[in-house]
């Protein structure tokens, strides 16, 4: 029995050790993003591939045998090697490629970074491919490619990597110490990869403002103090956003962490989503979210703008404190596309607490009708765009855009009324609970864009949006 009890805890430890072995080995590829990085982007590269099928992507397998035809025999074969199991390049696809992104003074620093499945093939890949433009110098345990002197790309057993870098040489990156990693310093970058999204972005709030703050200085100077004075109070936020891509269609999600510092300026809040109702249930595009607080984030800005803000509303005879009638969902939504006009069918449409924002006066409905504009009910006024009539107005606290020929389906008697097929109905529909999202149909995208009049420029983009067609 002695005997056993040790047995199971060697095993035990064996386990645990090869359990903490293949965590640090999950996450050490990542060791050459600095800490400081502003922003962070994700890229599940095998999770693409399979729901796009890109092995048997005609389009991609026909670009990548033509571009084939530039190499000798022997690369050719090689290169057919690679697109029946890119895997032999040496490059490990199951683990997302990573994109970082700072300011060091007003130069960008950006990097790629992926893992390293097996160096000695990644080196014959780059010896065969680029023998004649790329030279392969060994620093040590880092191997780096240039090209007429200039160090553009690094690799190790672990880890490969692009950067453009004005402060670290490519080796020094991977040379970084614990403290100065973003993968060890902090938990933004794992919470980032936990997410297992195929595409997901994440940064320090404070550091995406001061990024912004650089950007500013030289383009935009009076945006500059809002983005520092944003900066400073932002300081331990976090924010966190992932894009899926699920039968065709795109669910997009976004969260926010240690926000406690921004709460006077957090204008964001959960959705009750009653405007999915109004959606019919095949919408191509929907945009839902949640607004509070809207007056003390335009303030700040408006600071910066030197009162512009303000005295665009007092020309409406507003303040800037009655933004906060706009108080509840807003929402976005692209319903397919009329034949008879070729034009896309929007809607657009928030909640209002007030009467404010949309208070209609006798000398206002003289300018509608001067621009074209016809009441045809309390409230709600009709207006030509371009060949379709769409109609704005307000019912029921909700401030709307909408063809015209949609309104009568969703409004009746003053009351919004539901869809019998709405998107609530739809399965995507699940994306918005809670929290606001977006979700894109590219299946609906496609057929929109095969029902419209675009002549030659018809083929290319319907080739464009079919090819996420089949992402499942």
């Amino acid at each position: 029995m002695r005997k056993y009890f040790s047995l199971m805890k060697c095993m035990t430890a064996a386990v645990a050790v090869m359990m903490l072995a293949a965590c640090q080995q999950d996450d050490n590829y990542l060791k050459v993003i600095p800490e400081d990085s502003a922003m962070m982007m994700s890229f599940d590269l095998a999770s693409l591939a399979k729901k796009g099928d890109l092995a048997n992507n005609v389009t991609i397998t026909g670009a990548a045998n033509t571009a084939l035809l530039m190499f000798d025999r022997e690369t050719q074969d090689y290169a057919k090697t690679l697109l029946d199991n890119p895997t032999n390049m040496g490059i490990d696809f199951t683990k997302p490629a990573v994109v970082s992104l700072t300011m060091v003074g007003n130069e960008p620093e950006v990097g790629f970074v992926m893992a390293v499945k097996d160096k000695a093939a990644l080196r014959k890949c780059l010896e065969t491919l680029a023998k004649d433009q790329v030279t392969l110098t060994d620093k040590g345990a880092v191997t780096v490619a240039s090209i007429g002197g200039q160090e553009f790309f690094a690799f190790d057993e672990a880890t490969a990597a692009i950067f453009k870098s004005e402060r670290y040489k490519l080796t020094e990156l991977f040379e970084l110490p614990a403290s100065k990693q973003a993968v060890k310093s902090g938990d933004l970058l794992k919470t980032m990869l936990d997410k297992h999204a195929d595409f997901a972005f994440c940064c320090d709030y404070d550091k995406l403002m001061t990024l912004c703050s650089s950007v500013a200085a030289v383009q935009n100077p009076e945006l500059d103090p809002v983005y520092k004075d944003l900066g400073e109070k932002a300081k331990g936020m976090k924010v966190l956003g992932t894009t899926n891509f699920e039968n065709g269609k795109i669910v997009s999600k976004s969260y926010a962490y240690g926000i406690e510092n921004l709460k006077e300026y957090d204008c964001y809040q959960p959705i009750n989503g009653q405007f999915l109702e109004y959606l019919p249930a095949n919408a191509s595009v929907v945009l839902d979210f949640g607004l509070k607080n809207i007056s003390k984030v335009a303030e700040l800005y408006d600071k910066g703008l030197e009162g512009k803000i303000a005295a665009a509303l007092a020309e409406e005879n507003l303040t800037i404190a009655d933004l906060d009638e706009i108080c509840g969902d807003m929402c976005l939504s692209f319903n397919g596309i009329d034949p008879q006009y070729n034009m896309p069918l929007i809607f657009f449409a928030f909640d209002v607490t007030g009467d404010k924002l949309f208070q209609v006066t006798v000398e206002d409905e003289e300018k509608i009708s001067a621009m074209g504009g016809e009441k045809i009910d309390t409230n709600v006024y009709s207006f030509n765009v371009l060949t379709h009539q769409y109609c704005v107005g307000e019912v029921d606290h909700k401030v709307f855009v909408m063809p015209l020929s949609f309104y009568s389906q969703v409004i009746k008697d003053g009351k919004w009324v539901a869809l019998s097929d709405n998107y609530k109905q739809n399965r995507l529909a699940s994306a918005f609970k809670g929290d606001g999202a977006m979700t894109v149909d590219f299946q609906a995208i496609t057929d929109m864009v095969r029902n419209m009049d675009l002549g030659a420029r018809k083929e290319p983009i319907v080739m464009a949006t079919s090819a996420f067609d089949n992402m499942v």
